[in-house]
């Protein structure tokens, strides 16, 4: 996957689907290699309150 920094931001950061998705749409990400384990990988990630805290921190060093 290749992207610019502030839609790396958008996915990893903020984590907001809708724009996650938006700039999928709009060409901001190119995915090169088998879409359909991109695709799997994303269920695949596990939401817990270890990989909340990781967000949280991760949120909190990138702040404008």
């Amino acid at each position: 996957m290749t992207t610019d920094y502030e839609t790396a931001r958008i996915f990893i950061v903020d984590q907001d689907p809708a724009l996650a998705m938006q700039a999928f749409l709009s060409g901001k990400v190119i995915v090169q290699g088998d879409m359909m384990k991109m695709m799997a990988m994303q269920t695949a990630i596990p939401s817990n309150e270890f990989t909340d805290t990781i967000a949280a921190e991760i949120k909190a060093i990138t702040a404008d």
